[in-house]
């Protein structure tokens, strides 16, 4: 929901648009599509770091599980190769 106070900060901004000469309109216009444009890539690039580090995560986590595993195994006193061919740790 659009606060009064951002309608009066957005109803400013297009009346000194308005007011401005089509050289000056032009630049402005440049520098508000090169400051969007920069937000997008931010917000995409933090995007691909939270997927990156959550596939990070997983993949750690399984590493774990497999050691686990393989403690139990040897716990077990199960033979190494038994524990290599099943975990796939070497």
């Amino acid at each position: 929901m659009i606060t009064q106070n951002q309608f009066i900060s957005e109803a400013k901004r297009i009346l000194d648009t308005i007011g401005q000469t089509p050289e000056e309109r032009k630049r402005y216009e440049w520098c508000r599509k090169s400051l969007l444009d920069y937000n997008t890539n931010m917000r995409g690039s933090h995007q691909e770091g939270l997927e990156e580090g959550l596939q990070k995560g997983r993949e750690e986590v399984q590493e774990l599980a497999l050691h686990k595993v393989a403690k139990s195994m040897l716990k077990q006193n199960l033979p190494i190769e038994t524990i290599v061919l099943t975990t796939g740790l070497s």
